[in-house]
């Protein structure tokens, strides 16, 4: 008798378990019904035992390498000098929870499947330690054996895909800006400069240059007397203001200082 293979024994079982069954399983949070392992499992066996199938789950820790680094030892001679190095690798390694889900072919023995998925923690609201351990046995057996048997849930990422998200409206209140806004104060502060500027402005047209100020000043100190008390009597005595001498004023300045000074 020609032997079948595991595989072939697998489509089988796969294309029974694909006709209609129910979910038991409700998830009232998300909307939504799932399989549990009572919806599969006892047709799922029945067919394996008349097909001559076997499977075996558990839940283990696996060793698994990680990179290790690499150490370089030296040999030196008496005067200190390499005259070699001895390079090598530690290895480091790490335990990961996994779920394995052996298949058996009772007809071959040497014709198996292995399947192996890493685990994940399960927190049930208010459950005891082992009860946890309980869950994710389960949960892990679940979708172990449904990648087996291909038992098809709803794709719930599509089913979500291209839903408008909910979006919270708010009333914003609006409020006039104050008039005493940056740009406001600054415009104010221009036009203070502006009415100071207006009010100390003075006609500068033929104002003394201060270059004809100082020649007038060191001919003063010639003449030996003090710059600031003599400009001030020659500008009281030409009716002059010192502050606003023109330059047109220059040559009688000069010579009302040689009539102070002159015999000096």
């Amino acid at each position: 008798m020609e032997k079948v293979s595991l595989k072939s024994k697998i489509n089988v079982i796969r294309l029974e378990l694909s006709k209609e069954m129910e979910k038991s399983g409700k998830n009232d949070y998300s909307k939504y019904t799932y399989f549990q392992l009572k919806d599969f499992m006892p047709k799922a066996i029945a067919l394996m035992n008349e097909n001559g199938v076997y499977t075996e789950f558990q839940i283990v820790d696996k060793k698994v390498d990680k990179p290790g680094q690499k150490l370089i030892s030296k040999q030196f001679d008496e005067n200190g000098v390499v005259i070699g190095e001895t390079i090598t690798e530690d290895f480091n390694y790490e335990y990961k929870e996994v779920a394995i889900l052996d298949v058996y072919n009772l007809d071959d023995e040497n014709d198996t499947i292995h399947l192996e998925k890493p685990t994940a923690n399960v927190s049930l609201s208010g459950a005891q330690p082992i009860q946890n351990l309980g869950g994710k046995n389960t949960y892990m057996k679940r979708y172990m054996y449904m990648d087996l048997f291909e038992i098809n849930e709803n794709d719930i990422v599509e089913e979500e895909t291209g839903k408008p998200e909910k979006v919270e409206t708010k009333t914003t209140k609006t409020t006039k800006p104050k008039t005493t806004s940056v740009e406001t104060k600054v415009e104010k502060v221009k036009e203070e400069v502006k009415e100071t500027v207006e009010e100390t402005t003075v006609d500068t047209d033929g104002i003394m240059s201060m270059s004809r100020k100082v020649e007038l000043a060191n001919y003063i100190k010639e003449k030996g007397g003090t710059p600031k008390d003599v400009m001030a009597e020659v500008a009281e005595s030409l009716g002059l203001d010192v502050t606003t001498i023109k330059e047109s004023d220059y040559d009688k300045i000069k010579e009302e200082i040689d009539k102070k000074l002159g015999g000096k």
